[in-house]
């Protein structure tokens, strides 16, 4: 992400997640850790659920959910669930390299949303903010 710094936390060769900061501030000792963010498919909530868990898996255990992009935000898309906690936001991976979103919008606007999705659809990353 363009306007987030991310220092990796390595183990062996894998990446376990990334540390992340404003990229508005230069990362020293003294910053505070605000967020972080994990790929790594063997990270997992305590119910079993992480990057690479399909929406659908998601949704059966955490309720409905609505997928949204903004265009002022690199259209980046993610995922809310009924019952995620106010920290943790998830970012979304479309089910194919063609597809642009893993979610089937309706709309193109500034802000779009949908419970609309790819089947395959999947979650990319993992984000915690430890600011809350």
């Amino acid at each position: 992400m363009v306007d987030i710094s991310a220092l990796p936390v390595i183990a062996g060769s894998d990446t376990l997640y990334h540390l992340l900061f404003s990229s508005l501030e230069a990362v020293n000792d003294s910053l505070h850790l605000e967020m972080v963010a994990t790929l790594n498919p063997g990270a997992r909530t305590t119910d079993g659920l992480g990057p690479g868990t399909t929406l659908a898996d998601f949704a059966a255990r955490h309720g409905p959910l609505t997928l949204a992009y903004s265009v002022n935000d690199e259209s980046r898309e993610y995922v809310h669930f009924g019952s995620q906690p106010g920290n943790m936001y998830f970012r979304v991976r479309p089910p194919a390299d063609d597809r642009a979103f893993a979610g089937v919008y309706a709309t193109s606007s500034e802000y779009n949303t949908t419970t609309r999705y790819a089947p395959d659809a999947r979650i990319l990353m993992v984000i915690v903010d430890l600011r809350q």
